[in-house]
């Protein structure tokens, strides 16, 4: 189903608003593919920022919080889509810019689901006349194609703030609370539209026990043939 430059890969894509766990699952997912599969294949593990310039950058500048920033002072969300955009596309650009004839799984923190919810949301509450589904799409998708695999992760308002105090160290303002509200209603009603799909592992209905979300991976991975 994915297809980069004409080369075929598997690719699985962790989805979920901001700290529903996708950092975790991401890395655990990784490792244990690398423990059945990693002698023969590539297990690659995209992160949701790269250690390459751009995602450098784009670190520098959340630090900041004059980029990608989510409240009254946010600039600028074309430029920063873009910026996005080519970090995540900079990642593919150099795994198939080596030379390695072996089969490749990727694993990507963030996928073209949630980076699609998000940046919408952020370009129509900036420039509301346009009709901004199809543009950032397209742009991604042409490129790269579609994930072979989702894994939909979801949690409630409550355990979000809890997850944010315990990693940040910091409790949420009211108004940050609301915009977590908001991309999560946005979120369930897009994520609604996969409910019948084949290549989808919802996790507010699967177990959320790694191993269980790893035998599932694994057979969707060989009912595929990507690796025979």
């Amino acid at each position: 189903m994915s297809n980069f430059l004409s080369d075929k890969f598997f690719w699985i894509c962790i989805e979920g608003i901001d700290a529903t766990g996708k950092t975790t699952m991401s890395k655990q997912i990784t490792k244990l593919l690398k423990q059945k599969y990693g002698h023969n294949y590539q297990i690659i593990l995209l992160n949701e920022f790269s250690n390459y310039q751009t995602g450098k950058l784009i670190k520098q500048e959340l630090n900041k919080k004059f980029f990608f920033y989510l409240g009254e002072n946010e600039h600028y969300p074309l430029a920063e889509i873009l910026l996005l955009e080519s970090d995540f596309i900079l990642q593919f650009e150099v795994i198939f810019s080596k030379k390695n004839n072996r089969k490749k799984i990727i694993i990507s923190d963030r996928g073209p689901l949630t980076f699609f919810i998000y940046q919408k949301s952020r370009l129509s509450n900036k420039y509301i006349n346009i009709k901004w589904d199809n543009w950032i799409k397209n742009n991604l998708s042409y490129i790269i194609g579609e994930p072979d695999l989702y894994i939909i992760l979801d949690c409630d308002v409550e355990e979000i703030k809890q997850r944010i105090l315990k990693r940040d160290k910091r409790l949420l303002t009211n108004k940050e609370i609301i915009q977590i509200k908001q991309y999560q209603r946005q979120y369930k009603k897009f994520v609604n539209k996969f409910a019948n799909k084949q290549n989808v592992i919802f996790l507010d209905k699967h177990p959320k026990d790694i191993y269980s979300t790893f035998s599932y991976i694994t057979r969707e991975i060989e009912k595929e043939k990507a690796l025979s």
